[in-house]
């Protein structure tokens, strides 16, 4: 079977105003045509940055970015800029412990608001996140 390469029509990126302070070009990304985010201060490119801290250093700092529901307590609310502080915390202890990058960082945390600040400080930190759960241990 022949099959033709996918062409798409590249837009011309715009810069938001908070990121006009680099002088790295946008860039498109090649699947979808978006234009692809400026990274991380530095160049570098990474997840947590995308998620969370690029909106918390925005106008949109103060908006809900995670709400948590728990059945036995009241609603939980976490803005960009305070999953941002969290996060941040978070990796300068992985810091402070010595944890470098590509090291693996386990928790085992039930589905709670720090669980959210424990897996962007980790990543933040360069490290790679794995998760724990007590559904994985030996029966009692």
């Amino acid at each position: 079977m022949d099959w033709s390469p996918i062409s798409k029509r590249v837009a011309r990126c715009v810069a938001s105003p908070a990121s006009r302070t680099t002088t790295r070009p946008a860039r498109v990304h090649v699947a979808t045509g978006r234009c692809a985010s400026r990274g991380a201060p530095g160049g570098a490119l990474n997840i947590a940055h995308e998620a969370v801290d690029r909106y918390a250093q925005g106008p949109a700092g103060d908006r809900l970015a995670i709400r948590f529901l728990a059945q036995d307590a009241a609603p939980h609310d976490l803005t960009y800029r305070e999953l941002s502080t969290g996060s941040h915390r978070f990796a300068n202890v992985l810091a402070g412990l010595g944890v470098q990058r590509g090291e693996r960082v386990a928790t085992l945390m039930g589905r709670i608001p720090a669980l959210y600040a424990t897996v962007l400080g980790s990543l933040a930190a360069g490290a790679v996140y794995c998760p724990l759960f007590s559904a994985f241990g030996r029966s009692p």
